[in-house]
């Protein structure tokens, strides 16, 4: 470590001593990455392979590609030790809340005619160096806050991954991975090839080669920075201890050899301890031979006469990290304004900022902290701003914007103004005044699409609600309507709807006071994520976790809630992918995890030592159940016994012949109905729908779950014939609807416009994912699935194929 005396106002004259600090290629490098980039520009796929034998000696891994594929990365993170995963999942938890709170709100001005909209970018490519260390941390801290942000796609490119890194791409939610660096890493991103997918935006530290790279393709793809050398100044006073002053310098020069490690001090004593220490502690590091070379081509210390002194030379230098290790270290930061990142005191060493804290560790370098900030959430997303004025708004500026176009000589300024208000511009449009709906709107809501189902003409059978087919005979309408009659609808109904908690709490074996009713399931699952939506401690607002595809209305009621909702992929048989499950528990630690078993869209009836294992796993998380379809999955299938501290399960009365009344209800331990209790809405159940469903409930259970069994029955014969045609794939179904693939995306869409034309309604599934070529079939009565069966054997033709025994559907 070089030292340099500071004379009090030379502070700006000494830091000549740090020389260069940015990554400046030379001619031979430019003109050569020149040449890269066009080639990649003009070759795509071809040029990259060759290029990468020729620089990394790799071969592509499938034709030309350098895809790594997701089950390489899945395999990576199972093979991962323990301990590592935990420590990258805790880092992907601490970053994701800290940059939660970035994400910035949209707003309006003017009554909402001016307006700004901001939006995440569609693709971003990560690059992650591999050089002389491997950096699973920079996956972290480039690949959350692009997901926070709500990036469409993260590509991920990186020269030689190793185990870890892949585990972290598969931890913080890389969608991409292709093992290539260097410059024409770079230009694949900037320009797409075949294989790798153009992106928008490029993020991520490296050598002269991919900062060369960054520079010349800017402007055709974004570009978060040029990162030079990495660097850390330390302002220390004689309060501070050596050794760690020591190891904090070393810590950053053990990166590079050309890392900048930099000592700014009041006290020369501290200043030779430090030396000394330095130099015995680089004898043990591993790192030894690139941490020396950084210490002694590059390291200074800089000795002042004051405090203030040292300040100033630490404003002047901009560093990338900045740590203050002085008696009154928060008073010193204060005044430090042009740093990176700030680390205040003993505890804060900026190890801690590289991979846990939170913050963001992709900084600023070579003085750019001047102007430019860390990696951000605000970097993935773009803002737009919007103009929706009314004439009496343009009036009002009229004569502004004449006087400025006349100053600046752009008469066609003022005349595309003037000719709105006189004859020229023909019949003047109707001002369109932004609706206050809209201007009200709290954000987040505008992506939810109000509910719909597609209902053509001409349908006399109904097989898309998954309703119960049968309706009441004419004895028990007659009886129905009799009991009705008694309701008085001038009075309020019983708030605590104590005679329907009777009839069903006989019909589930549970006690009425543990019972929270609602108007249909859907009130009750907004009415959990509304009460249950305290936000965790170091992020703004909870999570909801849900497996996908399944129920929309989890997703929706946890937008309403303004909750975070997140889905956690099936695999590819619709069963529960556990791992994936595991991970999303202990990266999001979601208040509330729901999951519909049966399974909505597919039937699914996962097993219940799955859920049993989450909810062990997971305390501080409320597992619940949704059972709407559980009277179509046999006698012993419901986990209504297994309610406890943190499993409840929920149903209703509409998939067993009561869709009209509406009725939900919640199952759960006294403590969280009592809580639900609190936010329910009173009087949410009408009289009718207390005393139908209290009625039928009563007199004619064994006649609903009699219908229950028949429509079980039916299932398993449509699903068996169903399945009887070439191309038709039946999944297994525990529920009162059968999921039917019909082929590729559009042919399940073909097929339900086919039976729409014959009178049939089923519910169409079909847009690219895992429901691509999809319909949903809801069991009817023997009758309507005959209409059905053979509507779909008229439209499938000749694709018919030998009879499949009951129970032989396929996954």
């Amino acid at each position: 470590m070089r030292p340099v005396a500071v004379a009090k106002g030379s502070e700006h004259r000494a830091l000549e001593h740090a020389g260069g600090r940015t990554i400046s290629a030379s001619a031979a490098v430019e003109d050569r990455v020149r040449d890269i980039v066009a080639a990649v520009r003009e070759r795509g796929d071809e040029a990259v392979a060759e290029l990468t034998r020729e620089i990394e000696s790799r071969e592509p891994r499938s034709g030309l590609s350098y895809e790594i594929p997701r089950s390489e990365l899945d395999a990576a993170l199972a093979a991962s030790d323990d301990q590592v995963v935990a420590a990258l999942e805790t880092a992907v938890a601490r970053v994701r809340a800290f940059h939660l709170e970035q994400i910035e709100p949209e707003y309006s001005t003017e009554g909402g005619a001016l307006r700004l909209r901001v939006a995440p970018l569609a693709r971003v490519g990560l690059y992650v160096p591999g050089g002389t260390a491997l950096y699973p941390s920079s996956v972290v801290m480039t690949a959350v806050p692009a997901v926070v942000a709500g990036v469409g796609e993260i590509i991920m490119v990186t020269p030689g991954a190793s185990r870890e890194t892949l585990a972290a791409a598969a931890i913080a939610g890389v969608h991409r991975v292709f093992e290539i660096g260097g410059a024409q890493a770079v230009a694949a991103l900037a320009y797409g090839t075949d294989s790798v997918p153009r992106v928008d935006k490029i993020v991520g530290p490296g050598n002269q080669w991919v900062a060369a790279a960054k520079r010349q393709v800017f402007g055709d793809v974004d570009i978060d920075s040029i990162a030079g050398p990495s660097e850390v100044l330390i302002i220390a006073d004689d309060s501070a201890h050596p050794p760690w002053v020591a190891a904090d310098l070393l810590a950053q020069a053990e990166h590079d050899s050309e890392a900048r490690p930099v000592l700014v001090t009041t006290s020369a004593e501290l200043a030779d301890a430090v030396t000394a220490e330095v130099s015995r502690q680089l004898e043990d590091l591993p790192r030894k031979d690139i941490a020396g070379k950084s210490v002694d081509q590059h390291g200074l210390i800089f000795v002042c006469q004051d405090m203030d002194s040292c300040i100033e030379l630490a404003n002047a230098h901009a560093p990338e990290h900045l740590e203050v290790l002085t008696r009154d270290a928060e008073a010193v930061a204060e005044r430090l304004h042009t740093a990176g990142a700030i680390f205040v005191g003993p505890y804060s060493p900026e190890a801690a900022g590289d991979y846990l804290a939170g913050p963001n560790h992709v900084l600023p370098t070579g003085g750019a902290a001047r102007y430019a900030s860390p990696l951000g959430v605000y970097d993935y997303r773009k803002r737009t701003s919007v103009l929706a004025q009314s004439r009496e708004m343009l009036a009002e500026q009229r004569e502004h914007i004449d006087r400025l176009a006349t100053v600046e000589s752009l008469d066609g300024h003022a005349r595309s103004v003037a000719i709105r208000f006189n004859d020229e511009g023909g019949d003047r449009p109707a001002s369109v005044p932004v609706p206050l709906a809209d201007r009200l709107l709290r954000p987040g809501l505008e992506v939810i699409e109000p509910y719909h189902v597609e209902h053509p003409v001409g349908i006399h059978t109904h097989l898309h609600a998954n309703e119960m087919p049968f309706a009441l005979e004419p004895a028990q309408a007659e009886g129905l309507s009799a009991y009705l009659g008694r309701v008085s609808l001038h009075r309020y109904p019983d708030a605590g709807a104590g005679q329907l908690r009777t009839a069903l709490g006989s019909w589930l074996g549970a006690r009425p006071d543990h019972l929270v009713l609602g108007n249909g399931s859907d009130e009750l699952i907004a009415l959990l994520c509304s009460t249950f939506a305290r936000p965790r401690g170091g992020t703004s607002r909870a999570v909801v976790l849900f497996p996908s595809p399944s129920f929309s209305v989890f997703k929706v009621a946890a937008l309403a809630s303004g909750l975070d909702p997140v889905a956690v992929a099936l695999d590819d048989r619709f069963e529960l992918d556990m791992d994936a499950l595991g991970q999303a528990f202990r990266v999001h630690r979601p208040n509330l995890a729901f999951f519909a078993r049966p399974n909505n869209p597919t039937g699914t009836l996962w097993p219940r030592e799955q859920l049993l294992s989450l909810a062990a796993d997971h305390p501080d998380t409320l597992i619940v159940v949704d059972e709407a379809y559980i009277a179509y999955a046999g006698a012993d299938a419901s986990m209504r016994d297994e309610v406890g501290d943190n499993v409840i399960v929920m149903g209703t009365l509409s998939k067993v012949g009561l869709a009209g009344a509406r009725v939900g209800f919640v199952l759960a331990p006294p403590t969280i109905a009592h809580a639900l209790e609190r936010a329910r809405a009173p009087y949410n159940i009408g009289g009718l729908n207390q005393a139908a469903a209290s009625y039928l409930l009563t007199e004619h259970r064994g006649w609903l779950e009699a219908r229950c069994t028949e429509v079980a029955g039916e299932r398993q014969r449509v699903a068996a014939m169903a399945q009887a045609y070439k191309g038709v794939e039946v999944f297994d179904s525990a529920a009162n609807l059968l999921l039917m693939r019909f082929g590729e995306h559009g042919a399940g869409h073909g097929v339900w416009s086919a039976l729409a034309e014959r009178g049939i309604l089923v519910r169409d599934l079909d847009k690219p994912g895992p429901l691509a070529g999809c319909l949903r079939v809801t069991i009817g009565t023997r009758e309507e699935n005959d209409k059905f069966l053979a509507a779909l054997g008229n439209i499938l033709g000749d694709r018919s194929a030998p009879h499949t025994p009951v129970g032989g559907t396929r996954r």
